[in-house]
């Protein structure tokens, strides 16, 4: 499996579990803003009535394995995560889930 083949597929995993854990709710996938070109994330945007949540995964997550990708969404409680901090953007590391920094 080719690179691009790999991030469709870790792409596709996050958009499952974000399905999974917000019904209902637009599941979007951003393309890179120009200030965010260098640093190769994706950012899925979930547009919830209250808020709009948004998730930045980086590229090397979104190239793991699918069973990784899912486990480590899990593992870092990301759905938790993004409703405890509404209207953030939450950056998703292979280390870490954090709140990103603009």
């Amino acid at each position: 499996m080719n690179n691009d083949e790999r991030i469709a597929v870790g792409v596709k995993t996050v958009q499952t579990y974000l399905e999974a854990e917000f019904p209902g709710v637009p599941i979007e996938v951003l393309r890179p803003m120009s200030w965010d070109q260098n640093r190769d994330t994706l950012t899925f945007k979930i547009q919830e009535t209250a808020a709009t949540m948004r998730l930045l995964v980086v590229e090397e997550v979104l190239m793991l394995d699918r069973t990784v990708v899912e486990g480590l969404l899990r593992e870092k409680r990301t759905a938790e995560a993004l409703r405890r901090h509404p209207g953030q953007t939450l950056l998703l590391t292979p280390n870490d889930l954090a709140i990103e920094p603009f």
